[in-house]
């Protein structure tokens, strides 16, 4: 229990951890002691009065396979979930090694390289016949760099290829796009708007936080760039995941960028980066200073979570 929230994990379920507050955390507590639904509706004033709310809760709460509700309902549950499984496969397709940023912890050389466009057209022939044969459903083509933006119309001619290509096909090809998001050209914004392709921008942090490691060949900061674009996404109803590398640069920065996310209802997601230390008294160090943040972020979360969820 952390500051009147109680996180529930079933390492047998395919949910995550959970946390529960209100009407379903009673109802979750009193389940834990055995209690059945009519024990439910005396103990619990606003059963009683109001079983469909009830009923929604037990529903959802055995649908996260937190309490058991018999052999019929979880046969029933396994068997919706085999017909909802999609078997997907995520392809990396790197379209160019340039990029316009230098971010201090790229890996990738940049070279004045790109893909071939009969190369990729046999790639994604061989990978989506592998694929179907295999079984799998549907197959992602994840377009990046270097910058994919500075090869987008080789990325466009990839797309237009495909949809024909595989309209008949029994595997769904599509495609997305992994960009730093300084530019956005109106033919990948229309392609967007259309659905022929889904997007994730990079984004390190609000302002300098972001700056200071995401910067252009010459040294500017690319952040007032970035939310430009974001800003044009959001207009037409885009809401793409945010992709943040966190390192020693920006660590101080991220409950700032949750906050920026969390107005904007956009989705984010954190990977750390950390140099080579030369000590292990160093590494404990970066150690405590990371956790320090995360938590701060996470506590900072915590206080804005949606005062009711509706089971």
């Amino acid at each position: 229990m952390v500051e009147g929230h109680r996180y529930f994990f079933n390492p047998r379920s395919y949910q995550g951890p959970l946390v529960f507050f209100g009407d379903a955390l009673d109802v979750f507590k009193h389940c834990l002691k055995g209690s059945d639904v009519f024990s439910l509706k005396a103990i619990l004033p606003w059963a009683d009065k109001n079983p469909e709310r009830l009923e929604k809760i037990l529903v959802a709460l055995g649908k996260l396979e937190m309490i058991d509700l018999g052999e019929k309902f979880s046969h029933e549950l396994s068997i919706d979930r085999l017909l909802k499984k999609q078997r997907r496969m995520m392809v990396w397709m790197q379209l160019t090694d340039v990029c316009n940023l230098r971010c201090p912890y790229c890996y990738i050389h940049k070279k004045p390289t790109s893909m071939d466009i009969e190369l990729g057209k046999k790639l994604i022939s061989k990978i989506v016949n592998d694929s179907a044969n295999a079984g799998f459903e549907e197959v992602v083509f994840k377009l990046a760099g270097g910058e994919p933006t500075l090869c987008w119309e080789q990325g466009r001619t990839l797309i237009d290829w495909a949809e024909k290509k595989f309209s008949d096909s029994e595997v769904r090809v599509k495609f997305h796009i992994i960009t730093n998001a300084t530019l956005l050209p109106d033919s990948l914004l229309k392609y967007l708007v259309m659905g022929k392709l889904g997007i994730s921008v990079s984004l390190d942090g609000v302002g300098i936080w972001h700056d200071q490691q995401r910067f252009y060949a010459g040294g500017r900061g690319s952040f007032l760039d970035v939310e430009k674009n974001l800003d044009t996404l959001l207009a037409h109803g885009i809401r793409p995941p945010i992709l943040t590398t966190v390192t020693s640069s920006n660590l101080r920065g991220i409950t700032k960028l949750a906050e920026y996310c969390w107005h904007r209802d956009l989705s984010f997601r954190f990977s750390l980066y950390r140099e080579v230390t030369s000590s292990t008294l160093e590494l404990k160090h970066d150690n405590e200073e990371i956790i320090r943040e995360l938590l701060h972020c996470y506590s900072w979360m915590e206080d804005n979570l949606p005062l009711e969820r509706d089971l």
